[in-house]
């Protein structure tokens, strides 16, 4: 058993009140971390009609905007400028600009959500809770720590979503918005702008030896020409000679296209390709739907409300996404 002298129950006293002192810091740290998101969540940074909006909701979708545009510039192999645009507009005021006319349109229905046969209390908690544990779980903690909202606006945001979701659907069967898939066939290609001096006898030997059995790829290494991949589809390239071609050929197929200008060929990877059809088709589906949800918020009278300077605010200086 270990006695404590005098000097040693002082060292022990002194570090016990450290430790009490750290510990009642952390925890008036956490007190009002909390008391500000809960004075956040009273406080409405915008209004919409009968939807107020806290400053935790503004910035989930202002920053949900922003790494939207990362995660597209970096898949791209571009790098972005927030601080670039046209007509003397930078790319981060187009962004938020375009978020806010988002935000409107969509709290504008769901003000209105009744019109469309669609009541909160249709939604499920179990679904707004799991959206919420995913979000927490898989978002990144840079994006997190930007949004910064209260697991009461988390729960409202999705919400939100959901009832978007359900009369988005409901608009969608009533005003007839379906995409044929033929019109919108993606054809899935190779294709070989043939350069050099005798560039039209090339693409005759490149094209013969391909139909002969040879991957397309060795002949063009072969004959030291590039191989590009794509896909493409009706009214892509104004119905020139290739997207005609494109659209006529048959798997495995390979032709050669001369145009006034230059000589190419042609390889057709698949005939249809389901997956990039499907992508056009949920693009064309989303403009048709989103022209209809333009009409239809223009009967709708809301008053539209923003604290500027916290909107202001919010900047997209810092990535949420590092680049490789």
């Amino acid at each position: 058993m270990y006695v404590l002298n005098d000097n040693s129950k002082k060292s022990v006293n002194k570090f016990l009140k450290k430790t009490v002192v750290v510990c009642m810091t952390v925890a008036l740290c956490f007190s009002l971390a909390s008391c500000k998101k809960k004075k956040e969540e009273k406080y409405t940074a915008m209004k919409i009609g009968s939807s107020n909006l806290s400053p935790g909701i503004l910035r989930y979708y202002a920053y949900n905007a922003q790494a939207s545009y990362e995660n597209y510039y970096m898949a791209s192999g571009a790098h972005i400028h927030w601080s670039e645009g046209k007509n003397k507009v930078s790319l981060e005021e187009q962004v938020k600009n375009q978020t806010l006319e988002d935000m409107v349109k969509k709290y504008k229905l769901i003000n209105h959500s009744k019109d469309f046969e669609v009541n909160k209390s249709d939604i499920r908690d179990k679904d707004v809770s799991d959206m919420v544990d995913n979000y927490e779980k898989n978002s990144s903690d840079v994006l997190k720590g930007k949004v910064d909202a209260s697991k009461n606006d988390l729960k409202s945001i999705f919400t939100t979503y959901l009832m978007y979701e359900e009369i988005c659907d409901y608009i969608k069967e009533k005003y007839n918005i379906v995409v044929d898939k033929e019109l919108y066939r993606q054809v899935s290609i190779n294709l070989i702008e043939v350069s050099g001096d005798d560039a039209a006898n090339t693409a005759v030997k490149i094209c013969s030896e391909v139909n002969k059995g040879g991957t397309i790829v060795d002949v063009a290494s072969k004959y030291k020409q590039e191989v590009i991949e794509g896909t493409i589809g009706a009214g892509d390239r104004d119905r020139d000679k290739i997207e005609l071609a494109c659209l006529s050929m048959k798997t495995g197929e390979c032709v050669n296209v001369n145009t006034d200008l230059k000589n190419y060929v042609i390889y057709c990877v698949n005939d249809n390709d389901e997956k990039a059809t499907d992508i056009i088709v949920a693009d064309k589906e989303k403009e048709l739907l989103n022209q209809q949800i333009d009409l239809i918020v223009k009967n709708y009278k809301d008053d539209v409300k923003i604290d500027n300077e916290m909107w202001d605010r919010i900047n997209f200086n810092d990535p949420i996404f590092e680049e490789k």
